[in-house]
């Protein structure tokens, strides 16, 4: 079994430890893709910055 250490979010900056829970065959699939809106552009940006580019946020 391929077991992962989990880490505490609380413990990085920003509260957010760059890792995955997903199975590895799911690991780097993009699950939500933020639209135009100004709102979406909010949140895309913020995915961007918490995920460095990994998912083309």
């Amino acid at each position: 079994m391929n077991q992962k250490i989990i880490r505490d979010s609380h413990d990085y900056p920003g509260n957010f430890a760059y890792q995955e829970f997903l199975p590895d065959d799911l690991t780097n699939t993009p699950f939500y893709e933020p639209g135009e809106n100004a709102r979406e552009k909010q949140t895309k940006d913020f995915l961007h910055q918490r995920w460095q580019g990994k998912y083309n946020y």
